[in-house]
Order: C-alpha cells, then structure tokens, then sequence
C-alpha cells in the first residue's frame, strides 16, 4: 500500500477577490473575497498595513482614493497567507 502525505507550513493561500467596481465618493461599496480554505477567515488592512477587520466581506464608504488589502488567516496555525491589493 501507498500512503500519500502532503507537508504544508500551515499558511493558507491567498484570497480571491470576487468582483471589482468603480464607485463614486459618498457612497457605500462592500468589498468580498472568497477562497479562503475551511477554518481560515480573511483579514482586512489598509494601504500602510493597518489591521481594519477580520471579516470576509467589509464595508466602507468612498471618500477618497484608496488602496486596501486583504490575507487569509488560519488562526489554528496563526499564519497568514501574502497580502492581496484591493
């Protein structure tokens, strides 16, 4: 018999960002990821890395421009997958 193992550090892959939109300043826009694996939830950050939420989807609301990211985090292994410009 044959036993497979898979060796895995225990950093969950990146997240997908599910839709991209333009919105106009003033209004709300909820950003979503998806592919966060079981157990992993994704963790939201500003431009300058600034923990925002852990959520996976967050809401803001357009004022100006702005650069945000986001990461799965497995809090089992409390590793992070590579940050992912929004």
């Amino acid at each position: 018999d044959r036993i497979s193992t898979i060796v895995s550090d225990g950093t969950p892959p990146e997240p997908i960002l599910t839709s991209e939109t333009t919105v106009c300043s003033g209004k709300p826009l909820l950003l979503q990821v998806s592919g966060c694996p079981v157990g992993a939830i994704a963790r939201w950050y500003s431009d300058a890395d600034v923990f925002l939420a852990q959520s996976m989807s967050y809401n803001i609301v357009i004022t100006t421009n702005k650069t945000y990211k986001v990461a799965c985090y497995n809090p089992t292994t409390d590793c992070e997958s590579t940050k992912l410009l929004v």
